[in-house]
């Protein structure tokens, strides 16, 4: 997580840049993997896991949409004789950033419904 928040280093290498970008996939995949254990947490854990999602989130969104501004993430300076275009890892970033955002609000929308689920399976269960 370190990479997509750090905004103290610019990193100009094209290496830093891609790991910048790797880490938001990274990001995706923590939150898409988290989805299918919401289910098991009670409810006061469930409050606390994504009141702590949501803040490392839009704080990674921020951060990256600050480095994409500031062109932190951008067209690097050792790209020449690279067939990447130039604005392509803007694209990349901007896409997982928004993947992360339909992925927060996927989780806190599931969050708000599973503890009415779990109790309205719970008392169909205990009448039958």
């Amino acid at each position: 997580m370190k990479l997509t928040v750090d905004l103290t280093s610019p990193m100009p290498g094209r290496i830093n840049q891609h790991g910048k970008v790797v880490t938001l996939a990274f990001v995706c995949t923590m939150m898409s993997n988290l989805m299918p254990s919401l289910a098991s947490m009670d409810n006061k854990s469930l409050l606390a896991n994504i009141t702590a999602l949501y803040i490392l989130v839009i704080t990674v969104i921020v951060n990256s949409f600050i480095q994409i501004r500031t062109h932190v993430i951008g067209p690097y300076p050792d790209s020449v004789g690279v067939d990447i275009p130039p604005m392509l890892l803007v694209v990349v970033a901007c896409i997982y950033l928004v993947m992360l955002l339909f992925l927060l609000i996927i989780l806190i929308s599931s969050a708000i419904t599973i503890p009415n689920h779990k109790e309205n399976f719970r008392n169909k269960v205990s009448s039958h």
